[in-house]
């Protein structure tokens, strides 16, 4: 478990809402809430244009370090999304 199935996720196709939802249930622990899947896709399109320090607002009832918002490399960071970046 963990980058390589993650990476294996991505290369064998399917959307990318699906990938993300195995890999916040399946692959992550403990698993991640999957309404944080618009934030990660929005994390993962962000950081391929290279857009690290961008904030991004966090779903209702989560937040990072007290904010309602956290940047795009905390995402990548925090959500373990790497692979889907590669």
């Amino acid at each position: 478990m963990g980058y390589f199935t993650a990476k294996a996720m991505t290369e064998s196709g399917g959307s990318l809402d699906k990938q993300l939802m195995y890999h916040f249930t399946g692959n992550c622990y403990p698993p991640l809430p999957i309404r944080l899947i618009p934030t990660a896709k929005q994390a993962i399109e962000r950081a391929k244009e290279g857009k690290y320090d961008d904030l991004l607002e966090l779903p209702e009832g989560v937040t990072h370090k007290g904010s309602n918002k956290a940047t795009v490399r905390q995402c990548i960071n925090g959500w373990r999304l790497d692979a889907f970046i590669d």
